[in-house]
């Protein structure tokens, strides 16, 4: 019977310091793919081609691989609560799990309000423009 490899963290590593880690790399990744992927960004909200969409997914995993190569080796570079939770249910070793689901989770979260906040802050002149009635956000209707 083979072993299952599952995510852990390195033994000069604390528990705080691989979350830590875990953190910092996933804002990067999020960070990254809301940068490639945000219309606002460059364009005026025009479609983008399919060269500044290559473009986006190359540099998406671009910073994947390079979180990968700098922090493998520390904490497994798991980026992904799904990616360490899989393994950890068919081995049933559940050591460390809390690394891979508060890192990820808090650096996805302060990635996606740094972005919305620092790099495409929204003014009240685009506010008037785009939603003169409403002040519930973006919300779209879809009709089925």
């Amino acid at each position: 019977m083979q072993a299952v490899p599952t995510t852990r963290i390195a033994v000069a590593m604390t528990g705080f310091g691989a979350a830590i880690m875990e953190a910092v790399l996933t804002f990067m990744v999020v960070y990254t793919a809301h940068v490639a992927g945000d219309l606002r960004g460059g364009g005026g909200g025009k479609r983008r081609g399919f060269a500044a969409t290559a473009l986006g997914a190359v540099a998406v995993g671009s910073v994947t691989g390079a979180c990968v190569l700098s922090a493998g080796s520390l904490t497994g570079a798991s980026m992904n609560p799904a990616r360490s939770f899989g393994p950890a249910v068919v081995s049933g070793d559940y050591k460390n799990q809390a690394v891979y689901w508060a890192g990820p989770m808090i650096g996805a979260a302060v990635a996606a309000l740094a972005h919305q906040i620092l790099a495409c802050p929204t003014t009240a002149t685009d506010a008037a423009a785009t939603e003169p009635s409403s002040r519930h956000g973006n919300v779209e209707t879809v009709v089925v």
